[in-house]
This record gives C-alpha cells, sequence and structure tokens, in this order.
C-alpha cells in the first residue's frame, strides 16, 4: 500500500466500511459488521495458510472445543499439519461461532470483506472461484489468501502514528447475490460534484450500456444527488454503486473509495485528468458516463494472473521458458510439444496492447 501523509491515512480511515455503513444503510445492501479481536489481526498477519481448527467443522457447535465429529466427511485443508507438529493450528471457537450465527442470519451464502478491502484477490483459491463463502471454512480461507487483505492489517500494524492506533477493524458480511458484471460503476466526486462516472468491468463489452447510457447517467447522478452529496465527511472521494432490476431499475451503494491513485483505480478515466480537475486546471459542466462501447475496447483482465506460477505472470519470462522448453525438445525431434505449450502460454498472457487500463490496487 505504501506509506501515506496523515491526510491520506484521514480519508482512508473516513472510506471504511464500520465509518459509513450505518449513515447510509438505507442505501446499501444490508450487511452484518462483525469487531475483528486482536487475535484474529495477529493470526492475518501470519504467514502460511494454515487453517483454525474450527474452520474443519463447519456444522460444529464451538461451545465444545473438541471437534470429535467422525462424521463430518469434508475436506481437511490441515491433514498435513498432523505430520508436522511445529505447525499448531490456532483455535478461535468464541469469534467462529459468531461467524456462523451470522452467517445463518443472513441465509448462510455470503460476501466477506474488511473495513476496506475484499479479498478478490483470492477467488482463484475457493472451487467456486467466486468470492461467495457457504461456511467459515471458505471466509478463513479467502481472508488468508488474500494480499489485499493482509496490506490492510499489516500496515495499521507497522504505522505507529495515533490515527491508526485508533482503528476499529471489523469483518464485514453481506447476504450473496448475483450481480452481473456490467452492471457496476464507479463514480468520482470533486469538490463535492459527480465529475464522472465509469463501468468498473473493463474486461468485457456490455451490449446494454449502449440503450441504457442516458438512463444510466440520469439514475446515477439522481442517486447521488438526493443520497450522498453533502452527507459523506470528504469532499473528494470515489463510490461504486450498482444498477439492480430491469425497466424499473434500482441503485444501490456498495463502497467508497479515497479520491487517491495509490488506492483506487480510475479504470475508463486517467488520475491525470481527473486532478486536473481538482486542481482547477480544467472544469464540467455535467457528468461524464464512459464505458466501452465496441468489443475491440475491451482491457485485459489482470485478475487472471492471481494463482498463476509467477513465471508466467511476466511474458518475457514465459518467452524465455518457451525458447529453453523448445530448445531441449527441438534436440528430441518433437515440436508438436512446443506448439501446444505456446499456444497454452499465449492465452494465459492475455493480448499484447489495450485502449486503457489502470493496474493499481483497489
Amino acid at each position: 500500500m505504501g506509506s501515506m501523509s496523515e491526510a491520506e491515512m484521514h480519508d482512508f480511515i473516513v472510506c471504511g466500511h464500520d465509518k459509513w455503513g450505518d449513515r447510509f444503510a438505507h442505501v446499501t445492501f444490508d450487511s452484518i459488521e462483525i469487531p475483528i479481536p486482536e487475535n484474529i489481526l495477529l493470526y492475518l498477519r501470519e504467514d502460511g495458510l494454515i487453517l483454525p481448527k474450527e474452520a474443519n467443522y463447519p456444522e460444529a457447535s464451538f461451545c465444545d472445543t473438541s471437534f470429535e465429529h467422525a462424521d463430518y466427511d469434508g475436506v481437511d485443508w490441515l491433514s498435513a499439519a498432523e505430520d508436522t507438529p511445529e505447525l499448531e493450528q490456532p483455535s478461535f471457537p468464541a469469534f467462529c461461532e459468531c461467524l456462523q450465527r451470522r452467517m445463518k442470519e443472513l441465509g448462510g451464502d455470503v460476501f466477506v470483506k474488511l473495513n476496506w478491502h475484499a479479498p478478490t484477490d483470492a477467488a482463484w483459491i475457493t472451487s467456486s472461484k467466486t468470492l461467495k463463502c457457504k461456511n467459515i471454512e471458505d471466509v478463513f480461507l479467502l481472508l488468508k489468501a488474500s494480499s489485499r487483505v493482509c496490506s490492510d492489517v499489516c500496515f495499521s500494524a507497522e504505522d505507529d502514528s495515533e490515527t491508526f492506533g485508533k482503528m476499529k477493524y471489523v469483518l464485514v458480511l453481506k447476504k450473496w447475490m448475483d450481480m452481473h458484471a456490467g452492471t457496476e460503476f464507479r463514480c468520482f466526486v470533486i469538490n463535492n460534484r459527480l465529475y464522472g462516472i465509469t463501468q468498473r468491468d473493463c474486461i468485457d463489452f456490455h451490449k446494454h450500456l449502449l440503450s441504457s447510457k442516458m438512463d444510466i447517467l440520469r439514475e446515477v447522478s439522481s442517486f447521488f444527488e438526493q443520497n450522498i452529496k453533502n452527507k459523506f465527511e470528504l469532499d473528494n472521494y470515489v463510490f461504486d454503486v450498482v444498477r439492480v432490476g430491469g425497466n424499473k431499475s434500482d441503485i444501490f451503494l456498495v463502497d467508497f473509495n479515497p479520491f487517491n491513485e495509490k488506492l483506487t483505480k480510475s479504470y475508463l478515466f486517467s488520475w491525470e485528468e481527473l486532478k486536473n480537475v481538482l486542481e482547477g486546471s480544467e472544469d464540467f459542466e455535467e457528468p461524464e458516463f464512459r464505458f466501452i462501447s465496441e468489443s475491440t475496447g475491451i482491457q485485459p483482465n489482470f485478475s487472471q494472473h492471481f494463482g498463476l506460477p509467477l513465471e508466467l505472470k511476466d511474458r518475457s519470462n514465459a518467452e524465455y521458458i518457451l525458447n529453453e522448453f523448445g530448445n531441449s525438445n527441438r534436440n528430441e525431434g518433437d515440436d508438436n510439444d512446443i506448439e501446444e505449450v505456446s499456444d497454452e502460454v499465449s492465452s494465459l498472457s492475455g493480448p499484447d496492447s489495450f485502449s486503457e487500463s489502470d493496474s493499481n490496487p483497489a
């Protein structure tokens, strides 16, 4: 995440769900906040993917910490720990009991995040390749595998400022809802005025945006004026919304983000133009809605690299591997394998060029 000034820290903290969730509860999805105790924070900061004992028994009663349930036939992620006694499984019976009970209150399947970030970078590790959590095992697996979550909890631990010393971490649970990627939008507010709206999913062309662009612009602008303007603590910030429904659509608030290029992605806007407006070198009269209007404008999917070997994330490394593999196989007179591996690496590397991108984490 990098170092931040006191002003940047303030904006970052203000955008945490624990700071705005209650105030905007009437325009966002039902959610439950669970305070995260210090022992869980310490656990999340530790290296390794050792899950708590309770995660192996998602339907257990955590009042009894023996966990001797012979009928449980789920996957035991920690079976290897039996052969490595130095890796002791942690146990958090009280927190896990609360987590399980709260998940049931939301219907069972939930979406999880911390105050700021969701573990979107860890979706690859789940069986469904999504952030849907069906039990506490899914929750801990996503939280421990996520670099974004680790960055959040480690950043405050490394900072000795009074600001971060007073922070309260929460685990946010939201009832799981299947969302169409083409209905999510990011909005930029500059000096308390809505400057721009951009689609968040920039890896696909969503045809419906062409016919709905004026409705989306009008609905999001009206939502901002009625529900958010002058009600959020900052004058410059970013917020995300989702448009739910068909002919009669509803806009729901999803999240707030700092107006900061180190922390927040700008998608189809550039931070240079956003900062020009902020500094007064450019002005605007009405909000602008940007979306991909044709299939040739899509951007590469950086999230596809999560979970791949590091060698394959860099195309130059991949080409080096291919050359080495090719030289070895040519000596053996087998060119078919070279062609097959070349095709596979090309599909993993993504397109060579794109219209516009921003790889900042957020």
